[in-house]
């Protein structure tokens, strides 16, 4: 088609004229932008996600005006690998255990589904069962490194080893670019496993020609967010990569057909440029990868499949002190190519504007919904909280206000339903 790729390089910041956007710096003059970033799912340690998806297209959109829906729900994959290390975020477990009736035992050898989902056990939806791995492992019943087990220990030595020949995934021990049985044994020892992040259900406000609420601004796929809701059904996010990255660039298209080239802000670029170039050009200061850690404790710690209010107002105590160094991160590295710890530096405060938009979410729904569980309020109210809750940046603070749920077609229960292991 004729159009020019510039691989290695990051966008760091949206430029806003009078009420359109174009992108920036390089500095990249456009008539309108489509983002497609994917989503944040590095903020938290343990994830199924690559290196690159730390929310770096909300926090860009965010701080333009661009308004985000549905930031409460990340969903979590149940039992990834915790270790060993080697495999840390492997969805191993999971996938198998579902497949070959894996049992999730607890520290006490309890399989402890049976309280949540005793029909279906381990083969029961995945926000059901990272949340009920989440209880045990924060109720203090989980192994020694903070997870469950997964065992296969019950099923017959040369069952298991025939069924990888079958597995459409698992292939003769093969799976995430593993051989898995030179990791661990599962014909012989538990696996240790957790949640993991594995996919962003909310993202940026859309309609549907993939618009936002910025003129000019169009988001897609993983970045848009109002698709799934409080939790996302196997596969359909193929679905919505194929629709909606053909709406957005057909929309875009015709939008950038019918405008001219915005005016560029000589300041703002001159801001934006000292704002890249400091942490590689300080000479001392807080390396990237301390306060990375600190904000991923923070998620782990209070912002996982299950929460509560004192946690979530922990969690945003302890983002604001984050926030007073982002000012004060300095790389060791001073290269101006290939450096990835100037990468880093700048991901951090798209990282904590992110994780700070799933908290006010998650403190404002007083409900539990999805992949979102909070043990202060353990329903699910369809009479109150029927509503997406929209995050938005007004004069310099982040906002929240709620809108009815848009019903077309099929109109959810009414009433309050109890959460799956609630009694």
């Amino acid at each position: 088609s004729g159009a020019e790729l510039y691989e290695y390089t990051m966008i760091t910041d949206l430029v806003r004229e009078g009420n359109r956007v174009d992108g920036t710096f390089r500095v990249f003059r456009a008539k309108a932008v489509v983002l497609a970033t994917g989503g944040a799912m590095r903020i938290w340690p343990l994830t199924t996600a690559p290196e690159e998806l730390t929310g770096d297209g909300y926090a860009m959109a965010y701080r333009i005006g661009a308004e985000l829906v549905d930031m409460e729900f990340p969903m979590f994959m149940p039992a990834c690998v915790l270790h060993p290390p080697l495999a840390k975020g492997s969805q191993f477990p999971y996938i198998m255990a579902a497949y070959f009736g894996g049992w999730m035992l607890n520290r006490g050898g309890e399989r402890f589904m049976s309280k949540w989902d005793p029909e279906r056990m381990e083969r029961s939806t995945r926000d059901i069962i990272a949340v009920a791995v989440m209880t045990e492992i924060l109720e203090g019943r989980g192994s020694p490194r903070g997870g469950i087990y997964v065992s296969f220990k019950h099923l017959p030595e040369n069952l298991l080893e025939d069924a990888t020949l079958w597995h459409p995934v698992i292939k003769n021990w093969k799976f995430d670019g593993f051989n898995i049985k030179e990791i661990f044994d599962p014909t012989r020892e538990a696996i240790e496993a957790a949640p993991a992040t594995h996919y962003w259900n909310g993202g940026i406000r859309i309609n549907t020609k993939c618009e936002t609420s910025v003129t000019g601004l169009y988001a897609a796929v993983e970045c848009a967010g109002g698709f799934m809701g409080a939790n996302r059904l196997s596969g359909a996010a193929l679905t919505q990569a194929l629709v909606t990255g053909a709406r957005a660039g057909k929309y875009a298209s015709q939008f950038a057909r019918g405008t001219s080239l915005p005016t560029i802000n000589e300041t703002t670029i001159k801001e934006l440029r000292e704002k890249v170039y400091k942490p590689v050009e300080a000479k001392e200061g807080i390396p990237p990868i301390q306060l990375r850690r600190e904000l991923q404790k923070i998620a782990a710690t209070y912002v996982g499949p299950v929460r509560d209010e004192i946690g979530l107002r922990s969690a945003l105590r302890e983002l604001g002190e984050i926030k007073s160094m982002l000012p004060r991160i300095s790389t060791k590295c001073k290269d101006m190519e290939f450096n990835m710890e100037w990468c880093e530096a700048l991901q951090i405060e798209n990282m904590v504007e992110v994780l700070e938009m799933v908290v006010q979410g998650s403190l404002a729904r007083k409900e539990s919904r999805g992949a979102m569980y909070r043990r202060d309020f353990p329903n699910t109210d369809n009479d109150l909280w029927l509503k997406n809750i929209i995050v938005f940046k007004d004069q310099g603070q982040m906002q929240i206000k709620e809108v009815p749920v848009v019903i077309t077609k099929i109109s959810p229960p009414r009433g309050v339903k109890k959460y799956p292991g609630e009694s």
